[in-house]
């Protein structure tokens, strides 16, 4: 199958889905909200968070919600923005929620802008073609020592068990593209971003094995 660059009908419909049911990983966003230190001692406080293909903003909103001054600027499509301010709305992060209107790969958002930045649950969606347009996007929006997030279904190291077969299978059936990438392949990439201390792990208290990968700009400009 040809990358087309663009995101057909199915594709959407996918995307539309995954936004529909992403309440169920909410005990997993707040696990990660909590091993990110989000309002943490040794963490900014206040940080600017940009959720780049947001679905129904389940995993940007528990970050959001661990720091009274966060912000969150979520960029998705209409039917998925429409979820996202529902859960913005559901637990009180009011005027500290924004939405921008837009394919995640293409749309236009500040360069160094954000203190954190949040891919989840989109980039086995995508092509690695595309993927590494969005991460590449992501890296550009990052503020020097910012920290981009990549939450999403990655294949682990053991013989896959039937959770991980099923999600693999969603995804080749409803996705023109998409795949799960391994820990070890996401940490490569975000290496390659020139990003630093890239870091992969699992959610223990994710339903279908989800991990987390995290890497930080560097603080000075090389």
């Amino acid at each position: 199958r040809e990358e087309s660059g663009e995101t057909d009908a199915n594709d959407q419909a996918f995307l539309n889905s995954l936004a529909a049911t992403q309440w169920v990983h909410t005990p997993a966003a707040m696990q990660a909200a909590e091993m990110l230190d989000v309002g943490g001692e040794d963490e900014i406080s206040g940080p600017k968070i940009l959720d780049l293909g947001c679905g129904s903003a389940v995993w940007s909103a528990a970050i959001a919600h661990s720091d009274q001054k966060a912000t969150v600027t979520a960029v998705d499509h209409a039917a998925a923005l429409k979820a996202a301010q529902s859960t913005a709305d559901s637990i009180g992060l009011g005027d500290r929620f924004s939405v921008l209107e837009g394919d995640p790969v293409a749309v236009e958002v500040d360069e160094r802008g954000f203190d954190l930045v949040l891919v989840a649950q989109r980039l086995s969606c995508l092509g690695l073609d595309e993927g590494k347009k969005l991460l590449f996007k992501a890296a550009k929006s990052l503020k020097l020592g910012g920290k981009l997030v990549v939450i999403d279904l990655f294949r682990g190291p053991a013989k896959p068990d039937m959770s991980e077969c099923v999600e693999a299978l969603k995804l080749e059936l409803g996705t023109q593209h998409g795949s799960m990438r391994t820990l070890e392949a996401i940490q490569v990439e975000l290496t390659e971003l020139g990003l630093e201390n890239a870091q992969v792990t699992f959610l223990p208290d994710s339903r279908v094995n989800m991990g987390m990968a995290v890497a930080k700009r560097p603080s000075e400009q090389a």
